[in-house]
């Protein structure tokens, strides 16, 4: 077992977690041992034997009607970690998850994310319509802030709703200012809402706002780039040039020469 680099606080943990299963079958530890090593500690090599012991305690869990164990197993069928890709299973697993009621935070992801499975042309079954009554409910029913982004992202693009730059807009601020999961989205939010700022989409223009937003952005990108999160170079790279043209716009704005501020 590779432990190295734990805290005494993460051995006793797991020490403990590994006692409950043993003397108990736990399938509640079962889970939360699997959630700490394919997700807390996702950026470390896991041994074969781990591998393997995160997908028998999710599958476990998933037999229980573990609601987390539903959610975190249906993440990793779709992202292609520990098992083939697999969309379809991983919709179901979503599925079965936004159905319990055991926790409302696990609920929101799981149907935010079964929301991405119709957004994106997963397996060919995109579906607007499908998408936007998933981050609907995750938005009215759980106040979920990924849920208000792609909400946003809908009505600024005219998919199965009206184009609807006020409604983006506001869909946007609505998950910035979310106060449990907010942070994990401010680096797309932030970029978006700097985008709404500076050209006046759906909002007053303002690009003293917009630099400040897009600074937000940046830093919640930093945290994204270390976590080697799928997609955010090509993101931060466009929040980048976007936040060149920011500066370039308020230099022009004060009278301040590019040559005369270096």
């Amino acid at each position: 077992m590779r432990d190295n680099g734990l805290t005494p606080e993460e051995r006793w943990r797991i020490a403990d977690l590994e006692r409950r299963i043993e003397e108990d079958d736990d399938v509640d530890a079962m889970v939360e041992w699997a959630a700490f090593w394919a997700f807390d500690k996702r950026q470390w090599p896991l041994s074969e034997d781990q591998k393997e012991k995160v997908l028998e305690y999710y599958e476990a869990g998933v037999e229980e009607g573990n609601q987390l164990a539903c959610l975190n197993l249906g993440a990793i069928y779709n992202e292609g970690v520990l098992v083939p890709r697999n969309y379809e299973r991983s919709a179901e697993l979503y599925r079965i998850a936004a159905d319990m009621d055991e926790d409302n935070a696990v609920a929101a992801m799981a149907i935010t994310n079964l929301g991405y499975y119709y957004y994106y042309d997963y397996a060919g079954k995109q579906d607007y319509k499908k998408a936007f009554n998933c981050f609907l409910q995750g938005a009215l029913r759980y106040s979920n802030a990924n849920a208000y982004y792609k909400l946003g992202d809908m009505y600024r693009r005219g998919q199965f709703v009206d184009q609807d730059d006020k409604m983006a807009f506001e869909m946007y601020m609505k998950a910035f200012n979310c106060e449990e999961d907010g942070n994990f989205f401010k680096a797309d939010v932030g970029y978006r809402l700097g985008d709404c700022f500076l050209h006046g989409i759906g909002c007053t223009r303002d690009p003293f706002a917009a630099l400040t937003l897009l600074q937000i952005s940046e830093r919640h990108f930093y945290e994204k780039l270390k976590r080697h999160d799928r997609g955010a170079k090509a993101s931060f790279k466009k929040m980048k040039l976007l936040m060149e043209e920011t500066k370039r716009v308020i230099a022009e704005e004060i009278g301040i020469d590019e040559d005369e501020e270096k």
